[in-house]
């Protein structure tokens, strides 16, 4: 009975964390819309402000989904929050480097990285050396259950 117990569990978090996944697709879908990402640049999206907070609600059940960090990643840069989207598409490596090196090492991933550092993001000083060794640490806290952005204006 434990063991059931435990595997319902397991699949109703599986669940909640494809649901926020899922939206926050949908929202990033709707950003393909020109008028819909200047919106979003303008202010708080609605949209993407639930989408954000179905999903850091999943980290804090789920925090080794590695989909939940990247899918937040890409509704930070939606938003040009550059920092943000980098820290939490770095943690998706951090928990799942298998999944995720093809995509870190893409263009697209190495000039968000440029756009985070040029905001003001500046990686530990142990994290950047072993970064350009391509020796990524393991121990990148989990941002979600501890901090909710403030949304910039």
């Amino acid at each position: 009975p434990a063991l059931a117990q435990r595997l319902q569990q397991t699949e109703q978090l599986a669940t909640q964390a494809n649901k926020a996944i899922a939206r926050a697709t949908e929202v990033l879908d709707s950003l393909s819309n020109k008028k819909n990402r200047q919106a979003t640049l303008l202010g708080a999206n609605p949209a993407i402000v639930e989408a954000k907070t179905l999903l850091q609600q999943a980290l804090l059940t789920t925090p080794t989904d590695a989909r939940l960090y990247w899918s937040l990643g890409c509704l930070f840069e939606a938003e040009h929050q550059w920092s943000w989207a980098y820290q939490y598409k770095q943690q998706a490596y951090t928990v799942n480097p298998s999944q995720y090196t093809l995509q870190t090492q893409q263009p697209d991933y190495v000039k968000l990285q440029a756009k985070a550092i040029k905001a003001g993001y500046h990686p530990p000083a142990s994290q950047s050396a072993s970064i350009t060794q391509n020796n990524i640490p393991k121990s990148i806290p989990n941002l979600a259950p501890h901090f909710m952005p403030v949304e910039r204006r």
